[in-house]
């Protein structure tokens, strides 16, 4: 989850992209068995082409459900405070095919089916004016305000390839590293925030950490893993923002140092293993 917020699921939502077939799909077969009649005897030729015919139809609807089946992508919006224009929709949505494309080079666990959910929401943070949020096994939500950051294309078009990456990531470390502890919560945000870093080019105030980030590290090494999550990850009462993120972050940069490996090589590494190639010891459950 970004550390802006998630969206909201309440009320009807819309499909706007699903699997059709198209409104005749007959019409061309019929064509082709009128041209293909035997004029001197049709009723065996007839049989024979039927017979053809109904192979064709067979592997006509085979291709189309197996296209339907391939699809990757199913968006949904939520329209009661805003209604997205066709403008709107086509450019999320090619915003979202062409990430998923990406990402799905980088993370070959990436589910084959995702779904976006989209809403408008005016209580989202000013970073992006947008947030996010994955959902296991293959749901995102993206709530973005309309009013704000030159509307919905604009953060579109600015953030929502990034905020993709970050999720996406999520998705896929979900699966097999569900976040227990306030380490996994650590561990899996600073990966996907590193991960949107190196492959989306985004960097956001929550993945910077600062020069004593070590001090951070070991203050969250020795808490408990139920510690509260909002007060380490989100808004510090000492005025400190994203704690768990940025040290996160850093502990991935370490970790990836240490092996080799990328933040998308790691996305399924248990959390003491990537702690442990960072050279950290957490105190425990």
């Amino acid at each position: 989850m970004l550390a802006e917020g998630e969206g909201n699921d309440s009320g009807a939502a819309r499909r706007v992209q699903h699997c059709t077939i198209g409104r005749h799909p007959w019409q061309a077969v019929a064509r082709l068995s009128n041209r293909g009649i035997n004029k001197i005897d049709p009723r065996p030729y007839w049989r024979v082409t039927t017979s053809r015919l109904a192979r064709l139809a067979c592997i006509l609807l085979g291709v189309l459900c197996a296209a339907c089946k391939a699809d990757e992508l199913v968006v949904e919006y939520r329209e009661v405070e805003h209604r997205f224009s066709v403008a709107e929709r086509r450019a999320i949505e090619r915003i979202t095919r062409g990430t998923i494309a990406e990402v799905r080079q980088l993370l070959t666990a990436l589910p084959e089916r995702i779904a976006l959910r989209v809403d408008a929401d005016d209580n989202v943070g000013a970073m992006t004016n947008a947030a996010a949020t994955a959902v296991a096994p293959d749901t995102i939500y993206w709530s973005v305000d309309p009013n704000r950051g030159g509307g919905v294309l604009a953060t579109a078009e600015v953030h929502l390839r990034a905020m993709l990456f970050h999720e996406l990531h999520h998705l896929v470390r979900e699966a097999a590293i569900p976040r227990v502890s306030l380490m996994d919560h650590v561990i899996t945000e600073g990966m996907a925030s590193a991960f949107e870093r190196d492959y989306a080019g985004a960097r956001y105030p929550f993945s910077n950490y600062p020069d004593n980030v070590a001090a951070w590290v070991a203050e969250l090494a020795i808490l408990p893993g139920s510690a509260d999550l909002n007060q380490w990850m989100y808004r510090h009462p000492d005025g400190r923002r994203w704690i768990g993120f940025r040290a996160g972050t850093y502990l991935v940069d370490q970790a990836m140092a240490a092996s080799g490996r990328s933040s998308g090589d790691l996305a399924a590494t248990p959390t003491a293993r990537v702690l442990e190639m960072a050279d950290v010891e957490p105190a425990g459950p």
